[in-house]
């Protein structure tokens, strides 16, 4: 956030600005996770914004992705904490039906993918939800840019919460049977 923005938050949540996902508050609440800024994510709310607002803003495309949503996929663990001591809604979904395990688990740019993860699994998330077009969590992990051994790591975390690499998956390049088993899971 630029300066005067950072300056301009206080007084713009002091002054009322509109908390939903909709109004200004709510869009620095997802400007403010990005950006890993802690205290203005506290900031805000403490001052009463929806920490499970759905950003629907048309320049954003509407996905209706929450703020945890957000920063679960490309943020820093410690706003993911921040936003679960606030009640964030893990069972969030947005208009592709992708979950918030989903993107912790897609995002490339999470700073701390391994510890938001754990802490989603932790909290007993439906690892078997599916997208849209069939996806779960593990098929995601499969088509990811980690690493061999993260993904190694990521996939053994779902398996031992259950989740099933064979029902219901869409059609890959390789199967998430190949993809199992040549991970030696």
């Amino acid at each position: 956030m630029g300066e005067a923005l950072e300056k301009a938050v206080p007084l713009l949540v002091k002054a009322g600005a509109y908390a939903g996902p909709r109004g200004l508050a709510g869009a620095l609440l997802f400007e403010a996770c990005w950006g890993n800024r802690y205290d203005v994510v506290q900031l805000l709310l403490d001052r009463g914004v929806d920490v499970n607002g759905r950003f629907g803003d048309a320049m954003f495309g509407e996905d209706g992705r929450t703020a945890l949503f957000s920063v679960a996929g490309g943020g820093p663990h410690d706003v993911v904490e921040l936003l679960l001591n606030h009640w964030a809604d893990i069972t969030a979904k947005d208009v592709s039906y992708d979950t918030v395990l989903m993107a912790a688990i897609n995002g490339r740019n999470s700073r701390r993918p391994l510890e938001t993860i754990k802490r989603l699994l932790k909290l007993s998330v439906d690892v078997n939800a599916q997208n849209s077009v069939g996806d779960t969590g593990l098929h995601l992990l499969h088509i990811s840019n980690y690493t061999y051994k993260k993904k190694r790591i990521i996939a053994k975390l779902l398996l031992e919460k259950g989740i099933y690499p064979l029902e219901n998956v869409a059609v890959v390049q390789s199967s998430i049977l190949t993809f199992v088993t040549s991970y030696g899971i």
